[in-house]
């Protein structure tokens, strides 16, 4: 079975290991696909009790992200 998700609770499960979730990375030559249980920095983060959801949460984010709290929408 496959499943594609961006649902913090799906990754939330407690029954969800590394095993079972694959990270797809986009790059000029195609996509990537790798299991996070061959992720060295991501089953650090797991293993230190970081949730799933969490740490893909911080990998998919777009860079710079942040930045858009400051961004006054109403100025202009």
């Amino acid at each position: 079975m496959l499943l594609t998700t961006h649902s913090p609770d799906l990754l939330a499960d407690e029954g969800v290991g590394l095993d079972e979730v694959l990270e797809l990375e986009l790059t000029p030559d195609g996509t990537i696909g790798r299991l996070l249980s061959v992720i060295p920095g991501i089953v650090q983060d797991w293993q230190d009790g970081i949730s799933l959801s969490d740490i893909m949460r911080a990998r998919s984010a777009p860079p710079g992200i942040e930045r858009l709290s400051s961004v006054d929408l109403a100025a202009g």
